[in-house]
């Protein structure tokens, strides 16, 4: 009888043990199942207060993380269908700077195409314009190199250039107003860049390398895109196949986006030799436009209005030499 006791008893401890590990598996899935739940979660709630909050910027580890913020976007759908997603994966620091932009629109103006294009904060292309870029291949280097600067910048001050005359290297000044169209975008940068967009008495010669540095779009075009611009909003300039080219044997490495199908890839070419100076005073609409601010830096508004017939006055970079 106690055999038969003895046996029921360890029968019984049996089958409480492996009730008891039953229930410690279950016990012990229950919280992954819950964390799970909960890293999606804050993900989610992270993205949605970095969208509400303009003044929160978040860097990205890697262009998955970047995505990933697209793909939790509240404008997931604006993010897909613009340029941003294929930019995180070519280079991602511009595309961090333009998902923590807290303006409505970016810049980019195509060297390549010679398209000026108007983005708005997803990446979706709202206005193309053709310009004039500089006459002379890569990025800018230093005074009257003729090369329209590349990188990242953003937007300064929008004047009225109505008035404005132009004044070459020599100190000629053109008798003929209104070469910089009727309004001027600064670029702005790290240092004073004697660049910027402006419009054109010489529409004839847009989508051609003529300029000193500016870049020009139509009359018509200037009017329009300055509705869209604020300063401090974003402009990129990409370097096109040949200005990366002789970026490149230039040891200068500058940053590439893609704005179409095809990825920017360099291509050589034939450096032309530079053009004489000449003393005579341009009077030529398509050769005395004004195509930088490399001679003189920009009005304030207020001097625009002391004295809107002249040339911007001078002004000195950080090292003491002029722009």
């Amino acid at each position: 009888m106690k055999k038969y006791l003895l046996i029921a008893v360890i029968l019984f401890l049996g089958s409480c043990s492996k009730s008891s590990q039953k229930e410690g598996k279950t016990e012990n899935l229950r919280p992954d199942t819950v964390s799970l739940q909960s890293d999606t979660l804050s993900i989610e709630k992270i993205v949605a207060e970095w969208e509400a909050n303009d003044s929160l910027y978040h860097p990205f580890v890697d262009a998955d993380e970047a995505l990933l913020y697209m793909d939790k976007s509240s404008h997931s759908e604006q993010y897909k269908k613009g340029i941003l997603p294929r930019m995180a994966r070519e280079n991602l620091p511009y595309c961090e700077r333009l998902m923590n932009n807290w303006f409505d629109y970016f810049i980019v103006v195509d060297k390549g195409s010679m398209r000026v294009l108007l983005y708005d904060r997803y990446g979706c292309k709202v206005k193309e314009y053709t310009c004039a870029c500089a006459r002379n291949y890569g990025h800018k280097i230093k005074k009257g190199d003729c090369r329209t600067p590349e990188g990242f910048f953003y937007a300064g001050e929008t004047f009225d250039s109505t008035n404005w005359f132009y004044t070459d290297d020599n100190g000629n000044t053109s008798p003929i107003p209104g070469q910089y169209g009727p309004r001027f975008i600064r670029i702005k940068g790290e240092r004073n860049l004697p660049v910027g967009i402006h419009g054109t008495c010489a529409p004839w010669a847009l989508g051609r390398r003529c300029s000193h540095g500016c870049i020009r779009i139509h009359n018509d075009n200037i009017l329009e895109l300055v509705q869209y611009v604020r300063p401090g909003m974003p402009i990129i300039i990409n370097p096109g196949p040949k200005d990366m080219w002789v970026n490149e044997n230039e040891g200068c490495v500058i940053p590439t986006i893609t704005v179409d199908d095809m990825p920017v890839v360099p291509r050589p070419h034939t450096i032309a030799k530079p053009a004489e100076p000449t003393d005579s005073l341009a009077t030529d609409p398509e050769v005395a436009e004004a195509d930088s601010t490399e001679e003189h830096d920009l009005q304030t508004p207020e001097e625009e209005d002391e004295d809107s017939t002249q040339s911007p006055p001078v002004t000195p970079d950080s090292t003491g030499n002029n722009l």
